[in-house]
């Protein structure tokens, strides 16, 4: 039978486990996210860059 203390120490490691868990998972989805927007950013920036080269083309 374990002890008062090996149960509480097992409660807190579970509990540091899942605040870990929590942390790195709300860090990873805003890490994913920053780089879908900076992505998405970028494509739309090559997109105008491309139509207003494509608009001097056109009349020059």
């Amino acid at each position: 039978m374990r002890s008062g203390r090996d149960q509480n120490a097992e409660a807190s490691q579970s509990v540091e486990g899942a605040d870990l868990r929590e942390r790195l998972t709300r860090w990873g989805t805003f890490a994913l996210l920053l780089i879908f927007f900076i992505f998405t950013i970028a494509l739309w920036g090559y997109a105008a860059w491309w139509g207003v080269v494509k608009l001097i083309q056109l009349f020059f």
